[in-house]
């Protein structure tokens, strides 16, 4: 069988069985507010297609947050579990 020597198969979900990206946004538009930012109306576009620690340095240098990268993206996993969970 075609199968039977695979051990384990990732199946991304995100943007065929579940749809997040209302999520994401709502994500960033709370975490911009933390600083008393507004998320600009360019920003998803920015951000279209890089990677979530390319998108945290992103955030880090147009935004001059005082988190770091790896700050930056704890907050985001944290706010993204609530949401999934609610």
């Amino acid at each position: 069988m075609i199968l039977d020597h695979i051990k384990a198969v990732i199946f991304d979900l995100d943007g065929t069985l579940v749809d997040s990206m209302w999520m994401w946004e709502d994500i960033d538009i709370e975490y911009l507010g933390r600083y008393g930012l507004s998320c600009p109306e360019d920003l998803q576009k920015a951000i279209e297609g890089m990677s979530f620690t390319e998108t945290a340095v992103y955030f880090k240098e147009r935004f001059g947050l005082p988190d770091s990268i790896e700050e930056i993206k704890e907050a985001w996993i944290a706010m993204s579990l609530e949401k999934y969970e609610k």
